[in-house]
């Protein structure tokens, strides 16, 4: 896997190894029930809730840390349903447009993804968001195909379709992405 991403950025000696902790799609239109055009399909909205805390969470032990945070969400039709849902980017993070299922957009109208993580030296992904079985496992996928190490935190991702949940997090494990819990995250940005 190194050898795809430092071999066109320098050795890993040049280019230290560093993680990324990624949020897919926390964002009005998909996270909210009552509002927005797609909450009608949120199927827990407590279940979202609950992953948008341990996002939360996550953001701040990740920017303690110095870890990039990237937010990565699809247009909307207003500023409204664009806007993040329940938590808060700080100066440091930054924003991406997707325009497909996957963070990377292959095929797709920009690879801005791609290059920000190819800039900042960033060989690790830690994934959460919506929904798991559709944008976070494309995502996920994708990132493996470009060699990257993949964690996907299961209690940071909410799922559309519950009865694919378990299915989601074993195709995406026999891919080779790790599952994770939240509370595992330090030692994963560690190693």
């Amino acid at each position: 896997m190194d050898s795809y991403f430092y071999g066109a950025f320098g050795s890993a000696a040049q280019r230290p190894r560093q993680a990324a902790l990624v949020t897919i799609d926390v964002q009005n239109t998909f996270c909210h029930t009552a509002r927005f055009p797609l909450g009608w399909l949120v199927p827990d909205q407590i279940d979202v809730n609950h992953s948008v805390r341990v996002i939360g969470q996550m953001l701040r032990r990740a920017r303690q840390s110095d870890v990039p945070v990237i937010h990565v969400r699809s247009p909307a039709s207003s500023a409204d349903e664009y806007d993040f849902y329940r938590i808060k980017p700080a100066p440091s993070d930054i924003d991406i447009r997707k325009y497909s299922r996957s963070a990377f957009d292959e095929g797709g109208v920009s690879n801005a993804f791609h290059a920000v993580l190819q800039a900042k030296s960033i060989d690790r992904l830690v994934l959460g968001g919506f929904w798991l079985e559709q944008c976070v496992q494309a995502s996920a996928e994708s990132a493996l195909r470009h060699g990257f190490r993949v964690a996907v935190v299961r209690d940071a991702c909410s799922p559309l379709d519950y009865a694919r949940r378990r299915l989601a997090l074993d195709e995406m494990a026999e891919k080779g992405a790790e599952i994770i819990r939240a509370r595992d995250l330090p030692d994963y940005i560690r190693n």
